[in-house]
């Protein structure tokens, strides 16, 4: 859409509105709009200031072997650039990426700060969880967590992850 058409767009949606701003988003552009009425004979002027919005840079995930390959073929890592996501965030990545996938997660928890409790596990198989874990009074509390780092075994198509987070029990 060239800048032309979002005015355009913009013009016929703000004549809907009486004078003032009005915040507009069209197709992933930020518009504001502030329509004033001109004169006697009842004309509009409107402003249009455009600017487009930019683009999420999709998250870098990334699996970093920590351990030497076993004799069945399955290998220890860190997960890289899953910090500061939530646990549900990281799951739903998981899930969404890794299709091929099954295992578990295991959320934990700070006890005293350095030692960590597991607050639940969660089963997953080819991009879903196992739905007995959604009424699991710890649920909501696990999956709005922040991730403070994660680590990760296994191999083929079986990857078990333990992430740690900010939470304490």
């Amino acid at each position: 859409m060239t800048l032309n058409e979002l005015i355009k767009k913009a013009t016929a949606i703000a004549r809907r509105y009486t004078t003032g701003d009005i915040p507009l988003k069209i197709y992933g552009t930020e518009i504001d709009v502030t329509l004033t009425e001109q004169g006697e004979n009842g004309n509009y002027y409107i402003e249009v200031n455009y600017t487009p919005t930019p683009k999420e840079k999709p998250r870098e995930i990334r699996m970093r072997a920590v351990t030497p390959m076993g004799s069945d073929c399955t290998m220890g890592y860190v997960v890289d650039g899953a910090e500061g996501m939530t646990v549900r965030e990281f799951i739903t990545y998981i899930c969404t990426n890794n299709k091929n996938e099954r295992g578990h997660f295991d959320i934990k928890y700070a006890d005293d700060g350095e030692t960590y409790g597991t607050l639940m596990r969660i089963e997953y198989s080819h991009g879903n969880i196992d739905a007995r874990h959604l009424s699991d009074k710890n649920y909501e509390k696990a999956m709005n967590a922040i991730v403070d780092n994660i680590n990760a075994g296994g191999g083929w198509g079986a990857m078990d992850y333990g992430i740690y987070t900010k939470i304490e029990r």
